[in-house]
């Protein structure tokens, strides 16, 4: 890979989860906010994790991306990571 996009962003968030979480899913009870925090103990992946559905998270990420190339923020943190 010689450039982050915004896929390879998301493929990195689903990993990770922490901070997505809790900057988009105002929604969530601190509870569930919590449970995202933690490692999974789950012995393989799959698309959801209870009510969780990993690959709608990863969409949204990159939707998040792709809706609107040319806001300052997406193109300054694009710049970021291919620096």
């Amino acid at each position: 890979m010689t450039q982050v996009t915004p896929h390879s962003i998301a493929y990195a968030v689903v990993q990770v989860q922490c901070i997505f979480v809790l900057l988009f899913c105002s929604t969530c009870s601190q509870d569930r906010i919590q449970a995202r925090l933690t490692l999974s103990d789950k012995e393989s992946w799959d698309k959801r994790d209870g009510s969780f559905n990993y690959q709608h998270f990863y969409e949204s990420v990159v939707a998040v991306f792709e809706n609107e190339p040319g806001l300052p923020w997406v193109e300054e943190t694009l710049k970021w990571w291919n620096a």
